[in-house]
């Protein structure tokens, strides 16, 4: 097994450059939202920021990566109060695909071992979480986004631009898992010309969080990890580039306020949750501790 002690300079130069001025909700920065969990910053092999929320009074957390095999490594990161530990992984010593868990000693030196809950793969309901590099993908929607496409939908579509304004959506609700035989991405995309020839200019896909079964979407506990079930997070871009280049809007359906029963684990990741509801834990949106929830 092989330890590291890692820094918490979690982000890099041209990282930096690019988001340090975009404000997102509850006044973070863009940076902020996108520094949690694991993740791949430049390219396949490139450097990873990890980053976890856990219980404030936590003694260290620890990263442990390709458990029970000869790849086995742990990194400890660093503690930077109110329970946000971070660091950053050297090139070259995590890579797509690897396993991998938080470990946490609380303050009463109990030890708990948790999949990432900002987990972008994962594999099994209850098991490690996996690398996945978003960098990766190539996308072919270029046209979609310039100022000249009329198809798009916008909220500050105006008389100037030429997009289309909200009430101008005509919208397709799809549930992934049964729009077709096949019961994901793959199959689904073969649908996309057929739904806007029917005059269609928009779909809305119901939930596509990670959860234990196919389903409706609406107790997923990954809340960032698309459901395996659908063809993951790959399929799930492939999907979306084609809605694009066939000229359809697409809308994402999520669940904010509550997790589904089974594979969920944030109580014990830390305070993440107020109590269980009749469909799961609610989210700690307003409670103590509930800064970095939201």
């Amino acid at each position: 097994m092989k330890i590291s002690s890692i820094k918490a300079n979690f982000i890099n130069a041209n990282y930096r450059k690019n988001y340090t001025n975009k404000n997102i909700n509850f006044n973070r920065k863009w940076q902020e939202h996108q520094s949690w969990g694991v993740r791949i910053n430049s390219g396949e092999n490139g450097e990873t920021n990890a980053k976890i929320f856990t219980f404030p009074d936590a003694k260290y957390v620890q990263l442990q990566v390709n458990e029970n095999t000869p790849e086995e490594k742990v990194f400890e990161l660093q503690n930077m109060g109110d329970g946000v530990f971070e660091g950053i992984i050297p090139q070259g010593e995590i890579k797509e695909g690897d396993r991998y868990h938080f470990v946490i000693q609380k303050a009463n030196n109990a030890i708990v071992k948790v999949k990432d809950p900002y987990s972008f793969y994962q594999p099994t309901l209850n098991g490690a979480s996996s690398v996945y590099n978003h960098n990766r993908f190539n996308w072919t929607d270029d046209d979609w986004f310039k100022a000249s496409n009329t198809q798009r939908i916008s909220r500050k579509a105006n008389s100037l631009n030429g997009l289309t304004p909200v009430e101008g959506a005509i919208i397709y609700e799809m549930n992934i898992a049964t729009l077709t035989q096949g019961g994901d991405f793959k199959s689904a995309k073969q649908e996309l010309s057929r739904i806007k020839e029917l005059g269609f200019n928009a779909i809305e896909i119901m939930p596509v969080e990670n959860t234990y079964s196919y389903n409706w979407g609406y107790d997923g506990v990954d809340k960032f990890a698309v459901s395996n079930f659908l063809g993951g997070p790959d399929r799930l871009k492939e999907f979306i580039d084609e809605a694009h280049n066939v000229g359809l809007n697409v809308i994402m359906d999520m669940v904010p306020n509550h997790i589904g029963p089974d594979g969920a684990q944030l109580a014990k990741t830390g305070p993440y949750t107020t109590g269980s509801t009749p469909w799961g834990d609610a989210f700690n949106y307003e409670g103590q501790n509930s800064r970095y929830v939201r």
